[in-house]
């Protein structure tokens, strides 16, 4: 409460305390002189009562002086900063004009040093599983993933969340060992199982120090061939996964993810299914067709087995003989999707958030094929016009009208196709004026192209960026994964990266007049359904 705050945060100096508040000490020995005790303890007790009273006395003293000595020195302090501020001249938003000139000057770009991509390894086990490798001796650790193309995309419209309830009963238990059993395996060496699911792809993971790494394997390999699929860990899951929709379902920024995706694809589209499914979906989900699932899809044929660390190639053959190298053959190697059917409204309004102080804004278009000879281009033009820090729509938006904290753009790759995705959260009071200007914004870039040294800085953001997708074991077999979920080869990057620094002003702009027509872009808002209809 106020009343019990510090006396320095009320604005006041502190109230020296008395020493006479040792008097409250006196009816303790009122009640003791009447007894034998008394006679022996009367002595001590105001020996120990004159110890406080000289102790509180002196205290007194000195925080008075130490008061007195505080507020010299803070008279003193105000005195050298005003001498200080009286010798700096005047002052525009806490600088001085000199600080001001010095800070409107952009600081000189480094020295971009040469990007090296990673050499990985390709080979087949016995049974025909292949194996992307990536050597890394720094540390004695190593991680590995079975990415299979078994995506949210092979969900039906009735069983949505199919994939992604698949790949978390994983955790669940095997044939020969319970949940806790298995958790208990994984804690034994100092690791755990992980499991993720996205629309093309699922894995399933394991990091392990490399003197664990014979135990890891085979219990990687227990949970990817026998998987238990429970009927009563299924229920439990059941339970927990609702719980988690209800939570989603008030998330602004899973709300936009999936109204973009109905707006770019159409409502019936596998892309348009929210991957971890519905309320409703969720109660037509069942162990049994987890399991179907997990044996139509998941296979030899269908999968990659990705190791990233201190690993060789013999080590990896000798380490799967009597795990992976015998996985029998199954799994559909088929992945495409139906055309997308883009819905006819311009701009999609979804409200539900009274009051929100922000609103979550998103413009996005459908591009060519993730291996397209766009792409680069397409590169370029997301880091020009929302990727860097000195994109057009974070100066547009932040630096000039300061409507939010920061603005994205963004490639995702999806089967066939990829997305060019523009966002930010942006103040309720101007949702509106913000699309607005990021149209506008969009309009221009496609009318006007780039500039020379948008260009360079574009080609210095994309080199970095994507050098950072072999920086961790955990991000290199997240890079391969989706390399091969997508349907591309491994040196996929390292090619863009030299067809990006290849590129002229000429065909950025190219690209720009042909894919940037306004259109074919589709806004969505997600906020205050008030504020956004004023």
């Amino acid at each position: 409460m106020i009343q019990n705050a510090p006396s320095r945060l009320l604005g006041h100096r502190p109230k020296i305390q008395s020493h006479k508040k040792c008097k409250t000490l006196l009816p303790i020995h009122r009640n003791l002189h009447s007894s034998f005790a008394a006679t022996i303890f009367k002595p001590v007790f105001w020996a120990i009562a004159f110890c406080l009273s000289l102790h509180l006395t002196l205290g007194c003293a000195s925080s008075g002086a130490q008061t007195k000595g505080s507020t010299a020195a803070l008279m003193a302090e105000d005195k050298s900063e005003a001498s200080l501020k009286a010798n700096s001249g005047p002052e525009t938003h806490g600088f001085n004009r000199e600080d001001e000139v010095w800070r409107a000057k952009r600081p000189p770009s480094g020295t971009l040093q040469e990007l090296r991509f990673p050499e990985v390894q390709e080979f087949k086990l016995r049974n025909g599983l292949r194996v992307f490798l990536l050597e890394r001796h720094d540390l004695p650790i190593v991680r590995m993933s079975l990415v299979s193309n078994a995506g949210s995309f092979r969900d039906t419209s009735s069983t949505s969340g199919l994939a992604y309830a698949t790949y978390e009963m994983l955790g669940e238990g095997t044939s020969k060992r319970s949940k806790e059993e298995l958790a208990d395996a994984f804690a034994t060496i100092g690791t755990h199982l992980e499991s993720s699911v996205n629309r093309e792809s699922g894995s399933v993971s394991v990091s392990t120090l490399k003197e664990h790494l014979l135990v890891a394997n085979e219990l990687l390999y227990e949970v990817v061939s026998k998987p238990a699929f429970s009927s009563k860990g299924f229920r439990a899951w059941q339970k927990r996964h609702a719980q988690a929709l209800k939570a989603r379902s008030a998330s602004p920024e899973a709300i936009l993810s999936d109204t973009l995706m109905r707006a770019l694809w159409g409502r019936k589209h596998a892309y348009a299914r929210p991957v971890p499914g519905t309320l409703t979906t969720l109660k037509k989900l069942s162990s049994r067709k987890a399991k179907s699932f997990w044996n139509k899809y998941v296979g030899t044929r269908s999968s990659r087995l990705v190791i990233v660390g201190d690993i060789s190639e013999s080590e990896v053959r000798d380490l799967t003989q009597s795990s992976f190298a015998k996985w029998r053959k199954r799994g559909r190697t088929r992945s495409k999707v139906s055309r997308a059917r883009t819905t006819q409204k311009a701009t999609t309004v979804v409200g539900g958030f009274p009051n929100a102080p922000q609103t979550q804004v998103a413009y996005a278009r459908v591009l060519a094929a993730p291996d397209s000879q766009v792409i680069p281009q397409a590169r370029v033009a997301a880091a020009v016009l929302g990727g860097m820090f000195t994109s057009r729509l974070n100066l547009a938006l932040r630096e000039e009208r300061g409507w939010t904290y920061g603005a994205h753009t963004s490639i995702n790759y999806l089967l066939g196709k990829s997305l060019l995705i523009a966002g930010s959260a942006i103040e309720s009071d101007h949702a509106l004026e913000g699309l607005e200007v990021m149209r506008q914004e969009i309009a221009r870039l496609q009318k006007e192209g780039i500039t020379e040294q948008e260009l360079e800085m574009a080609k210095a953001d994309i080199a970095s960026g994507l050098g950072q997708a072999f920086a961790t074991l955990e991000s290199s077999t997240a890079t391969l994964g989706s390399l091969y979920a997508h349907q591309l080869s491994t040196q996929t990057l390292e090619k863009q990266v030299a067809q990006v620094q290849a590129l002229s002003k000429k065909e950025v702009d190219t690209f720009l007049s042909e894919w940037l027509d306004a259109s074919k872009w589709r806004a969505v808002l997600v906020g205050d359904a008030v504020q956004l209809k004023r």
